[in-house]
């Protein structure tokens, strides 16, 4: 009785850089987007008819929903839109069987973009996510998704700047 939307693709290309046929970033629109969206639009009726039998639908969104991340903007983009979509089917849901969550991961030690040789470990990651879904959160982070779902703009915005710097995300030039 749980849908759990786990999509994701993260193409990590800075806006400066990326001149990949408009294809590839279509691609990551639609299994990062889409995908979550047409499945709870499939599952909601279905759950809906169990009555009173407790239901989930938990879409994993990203800490890159809170902070846009110029080396992959894409990606950033279409979890925001999670995030969004996550809490309009909350509010719709509310009243029902179907109690909806949104999984906030950090960066993790993944494979997802490449190689991730930083971030959280998964083991530790994915225990935490379990304990809060279970104890019935309903938006969930960790460490520093946690942190930037909360946040104020200012420190989303230094938190930003501080991604680029660490990853050395380049720019466009100045004008001159």
């Amino acid at each position: 009785n749980a849908l759990i939307n786990n999509a994701g693709i993260q193409r990590r290309i800075p806006l400066v850089e990326d001149t990949a046929p408009w294809a590839e970033r279509t691609a990551e629109i639609e299994i990062n987007v889409a995908g979550p969206i047409h499945l709870c639009t499939l599952f909601t009726p279905f759950f809906l008819a169990k009555g009173p039998e407790a239901t989930l639908i938990a879409n994993v969104s990203s800490g890159l929903a809170f902070v846009p991340f110029p080396g992959g903007p894409v990606y950033a983009a279409t979890k925001a839109a999670i995030h969004s979509y996550t809490m309009s089917l909350r509010y719709s849901l509310e009243d029902t069987n179907v109690r909806v969550a949104e999984i906030v991961p950090p960066a993790v030690k993944t494979n997802l973009g490449g190689s991730h040789d930083f971030g959280e470990e998964l083991d530790e990651y994915c225990a935490d996510a379990f304990r809060k879904l279970q104890a019935g959160e309903t938006e969930m982070g960790f460490k520093f998704s946690d942190m930037a779902r909360q946040a104020d703009r200012a420190t989303l915005d230094g938190a930003m700047r501080g991604i680029v710097q660490t990853m050395h995300t380049p720019k466009y030039p100045a004008n001159t």
